[in-house]
């Protein structure tokens, strides 16, 4: 696990800079996006 600068994400521009963990080695990126969007607060 690592911690990922949302600087990366799309979300960045949804108002999320703090920081997620997610799977470094995940291929599943829009699973790991909609994992740091419910942290964010942005989906349900």
């Amino acid at each position: 696990m690592g911690c990922q600068k949302s600087a990366t994400w799309p979300d960045l521009r949804l108002g999320c800079y703090g920081c997620v963990l997610v799977d470094q080695t995940a291929e599943d990126w829009s699973a790991a996006y909609r994992g740091a969007a419910r942290l964010c607060g942005l989906l349900v």
